[in-house]
């Protein structure tokens, strides 16, 4: 048996799972349009973000934020949601797991090369987690995020992937 992470706290002290809900009822949603193909859900936040909020404020991170989730959106097909904590829920309708960690890839090579602030130091890390066809987006939902906690705990830019059939996510 896995002991699963503390919930993490949002700006305001609340716990991000509580606001959760709406995210996973517009994944739940998006998957029901989804192709009878696979889907990928991806859990992702951007390490050194809190620096940028404190060197250079709330104005400075929320456009590295939007800028992380306008490049993670440009896939057809793509939606993304933000968490209060700063995390970003992407939905990859028609894509594999392997198809969403290139897409990571990609904004993460975009992101060191040009940062949106020149001594920014920003990094994605990321949970992905397969979501097959009539899966539960909750359990992917669920999936993904453990596998964001095990990727956070690697370092800069790591990516995780788990699947809803199993307990605990591999890398």
């Amino acid at each position: 048996s896995r002991a699963a992470a503390p919930p993490r706290r949002g700006n305001g002290g609340e716990e991000t799972t509580a606001s959760r809900g709406a995210v996973v009822a517009r994944a739940d949603a998006l998957a029901d349009t989804a192709p009878s193909g696979p889907a990928s859900v991806a859990v992702v936040a951007v390490s050194g973000l809190d620096d940028v909020q404190a060197r250079l404020g709330d104005a400075a991170s929320e456009e590295v934020l939007a800028a992380v989730e306008s490049a993670l959106g440009r896939r057809p097909g793509a939606s993304t949601r933000r968490l209060p904590a700063g995390e970003l829920v992407l939905v990859l309708p028609g894509a594999t797991v392997d198809e969403a960690e290139e897409l990571l890839s990609r904004v993460q090579t975009d992101l060191r090369r040009t940062p949106p602030y020149p001594d920014a130091r920003l990094s994605l890390c990321a949970g992905v987690s397969a979501l097959p066809p009539g899966g539960s987006m909750r359990v992917a939902l669920r999936h993904a995020e453990l596998a964001l906690w095990q990727a956070r705990r690697t370092g800069d830019y790591a990516v995780v992937i788990a699947t809803v059939d199993r307990d605990r996510p591999e890398a």
